[in-house]
């Protein structure tokens, strides 16, 4: 966060560039969180399904696989998700892989509404053994529950991964906003000595002509740019 503010407090910047700022680091942020749910839940998934069938001899199969692949599939897109828009961020590159920033945002689509899905609607369930004998085993090892969705870490994965995908989509639209802007309006974020007002990016020469009619207007001499 002190390299953000340095960032932010160290040069001017204008309100997009502002905007795409936060929005990243929102951005990865919730991305990170949504990534450690998704790691802890199917870690804790595959330590159920490894000691349920190692304590019946390899008898008892345990299903659950469903929320160990979304997991997967979440920390996957959601790694890049860092990496790409991180990059983008801390070096304000904005023109960056815009192409490879939207097949993320698609895959980050993909793993929500898959994990969305599977916790929603879907559960567990044990084969190869009698139900008793698999209610046995589920006594010992309870935890995470066999319904999906009665997994208070499912929930706060999906929570986090659709804040994720939607803020994902919204740096992707301020990527290509902030790189519109910048090919109609240069890159300038404020005044540079005496840079010719006339040759000077659109938003420089509207932002120095108010400035000029605003002394006017006060009786009080343009100061010059030094």
């Amino acid at each position: 966060m002190s390299t953000i503010s340095q960032h932010l407090i160290g040069e001017p910047h204008s309100p997009l560039e502002t905007t795409t700022l936060y929005s990243f680091v929102s951005k990865m942020s919730i991305s990170l969180a949504a990534e450690c749910e998704a790691t802890y839940g199917l870690l804790k998934y595959k330590d159920q399904q490894t000691n349920v069938e190692k304590s019946s001899g390899r008898v008892a199969l345990v299903h659950n696989n469903n929320p160990i692949d979304s997991g997967i599939v979440t920390i996957v897109f959601c790694v890049p998700v860092a990496t790409i828009f991180g990059a983008d961020f801390f070096f304000l590159y904005h023109t960056a892989k815009k192409l490879l920033a939207v097949v993320i945002a698609l895959g980050m689509g993909i793993a929500t509404f898959t994990s969305m899905i599977i916790v929603a609607c879907q559960s567990a369930w044990i084969t190869g053994v009698s139900l008793s004998a698999a209610q046995q085993y589920l006594d010992i090892y309870f935890r995470p529950p066999l319904v999906y969705r009665h997994n208070a870490h499912n929930t706060a994965w999906v929570i986090l991964i659709w804040l994720a995908f939607l803020s994902t989509l919204a740096s992707t639209w301020l990527m290509f906003v902030a790189f519109i802007h910048d090919i109609q309006n240069g890159t300038t974020p404020g005044v540079v000595g005496d840079m010719d007002v006339e040759s000077a990016p659109i938003h420089y020469r509207n932002s120095h002509h108010s400035m000029i009619t605003s002394t006017a207007m006060r009786g009080e001499k343009p100061v010059q740019g030094t």
